[in-house]
């Protein structure tokens, strides 16, 4: 369809009723298996409509059929979080690590759903693989996102380094100051209490 047709289209879809709507992506993801982006279409349609089995069920699918299928995987572990299944999701998570052994986002990305799932260890070694995997001007986000974790789990004494890591790398910026002073800040609050 050319851009006009196309939002015609979306316009007249965007009217029908929300059941309506689902049954429509349920039958495009029916008739055009091989098309991934289908499935992840109607999965999250699934998600509006508060159908999250069913929804990681259809990401499932994609992912059984396609185990290579990242961006899938990566949709269906925060699911299977929510819905409690961590045993579920734990392999899924092991293989989405093989599968981004080298990209510094997705691994801090992966760590949370550890974050989530209680796996602090594994969360740990994760943001650590991502601080050392990113370029230098990457490095501030992965480690403010190593030392947020470090303070959830109480353990200022483990955050103090990678704030003067922080204050090294960019001792100029007023952002990464901020958000530095206010970890300092934190931290001689826990320490007080």
């Amino acid at each position: 369809l050319d851009g006009e047709a196309q939002k015609g289209a979306d316009a007249a879809l965007a009217a029908q009723s929300p059941e309506a709507q689902l049954n429509f992506y349920s039958e495009l993801a029916r008739d055009f298996p091989h098309n991934p982006e289908y499935t992840r279409l109607y999965a999250q349609r699934l998600i509006w409509n508060g159908k999250l089995a069913e929804a990681a069920g259809a990401y499932a699918g994609l992912v059984k059929g396609t185990p290579e299928d990242l961006e899938s995987r990566l949709l269906l572990i925060p699911l299977l979080v929510q819905l409690g299944k961590t045993a579920e999701a734990t392999p899924h998570l092991r293989e989405a690590e093989k599968q981004s052994e080298n990209n510094p986002d997705l691994l801090s990305l992966l760590a949370g759903f550890w974050v989530q799932m209680n796996g602090d260890a594994d969360a740990e070694r994760l943001y650590r693989s991502a601080i050392e995997l990113a370029p230098a001007a990457q490095k501030p986000k992965h480690l403010i996102a190593l030392t947020r974790f470090y303070f959830a789990e109480e353990r200022p004494d483990s955050a103090v380094p990678l704030l003067k890591k922080l204050e090294s790398l960019r001792p100029d910026d007023p952002a990464i100051l901020s958000v530095v002073g206010n970890f300092y800040q934190q931290a001689k609050r826990d320490g007080e209490s």
